[in-house]
């Protein structure tokens, strides 16, 4: 499939490119993921050179028949038409924006983007929040988080949809649901299957006090945490948006805030550096992540299953004290759902 999408953008580069010079390309990098397989190219022009990613969909090896074949072919079609959508809603803010949508090859189930240049703010701040940063550091780091929070307040409003509120929130449930059903039956885990009762009892109460207002639909990332973002030159831009998704604001906020809260789990990092970190991207959100607040609480319960679940099956790959470690985590986990669920 990728050999027919290489011909194409070599004989067409004007079309996809705006350069209609002779061009080279060269494979630099594979990711073999669980659904997709993403190739990075080096386009080579007399004059330019760039890099992009084919994302290639493998989910369609599993199944059999025409049907699944176009269902897939349908879905690379809408991440193209997502990214586009994204792209061009961004282009009025300037700062913020998403990766760039170059072309769309259903036939050969394959997406094409441009890279964007930047360094991923997950590894900025693990590098400079260390110890006692300097202030001028902690000052940079502030200012990252709030662009953060203001490009999630923009993609909130690009992707707001009236039409679909109140969002339904059994779905929500029905996840949970799924999550806690590994877990229990995980080989690793260590979850009672009476705790999973409980907390499905208590986030449907916690439904029932949701009002209206916090029940709005917008578009969520389901992943935006610090690693899916790039920053060049103090301009954000967010990877990995193909797949439109809908579902509560604050899905995404506690989302983020959550993984800052993630650098306490190791020494070097101070709760008081953290602390400012997540006041930062807060303002730069605009809403208060008031934890009083039933959606906020079902959100933040659904990062910490998430992260049951990871540390469950993370465990079958590390090392003996990065198990006793994970287990560790595990624990608190565990115990902060006991608290914040009342059981």
């Amino acid at each position: 499939m990728i050999e027919h999408v290489l011909e194409e953008l070599k004989t067409q580069p004007f079309k996809y490119f705006e350069q209609d010079k002779i061009m080279t390309l060269e494979q630099v990098h594979v990711y073999r993921g669980l659904y997709w397989d993403t190739y990075k190219y080096k386009v080579s022009f007399p004059d330019t050179v760039n890099y992009i990613y084919l994302k290639v969909n493998t989910e369609v090896e599993n199944y059999a028949g025409a049907t699944k074949r176009s269902d897939f072919q349908q879905q690379v079609m809408d991440s193209y038409t997502n990214l586009q959508r994204l792209y061009e809603g961004f282009r009025p803010f300037s700062g913020y924006s998403v990766i760039k949508p170059i072309a769309c090859f259903p036939e050969w189930l394959t997406l094409v983007t441009e890279e964007s240049p930047g360094t991923d703010v997950w590894s900025i701040i693990r590098e400079k929040a260390k110890f006692y940063p300097s202030a001028t550091d902690v000052k940079e780091l502030e200012n990252i988080c709030q662009s953060c929070g203001k490009w999630l307040t923009l993609f909130q409003q690009i992707t707001r949809t009236p039409e679909q509120d109140p969002y339904d929130l059994s779905t929500i449930i029905e996840l949970f649901d799924s999550y806690l059903s590994k877990l229990v039956n995980h080989p690793n885990g260590m979850f009672p299957g009476e705790y999973q009762e409980q907390v499905i009892d208590f986030c449907r109460q916690l439904v029932l006090s949701i009002p209206d207002d916090d029940r709005v639909v917008s578009g969520i990332h389901g992943d935006f945490a610090p690693v899916n973002i790039l920053i060049q030159n103090g301009e954000i831009t967010v990877l990995d948006l193909e797949t439109p998704k809908y579902g509560l604001m604050y899905w995404d906020s506690t989302y983020f805030h959550y993984h800052l809260s993630t650098l306490l789990e190791i020494p070097i990092y101070r709760p008081a550096t953290v602390a400012k970190l997540q006041q930062a991207f807060v303002h730069g959100f605009g809403t208060p992540l008031d934890p009083s607040k039933p959606a906020v609480t079902l959100c933040m319960i659904h990062n910490v299953i998430q992260s049951l679940l990871y540390l469950a099956e993370h465990r079958q790959n590390v090392n003996w004290y990065r198990k006793l470690y994970d287990s560790i985590l595990y624990r608190k986990h565990i115990q902060w759902l006991q608290n914040t669920c009342r059981f």
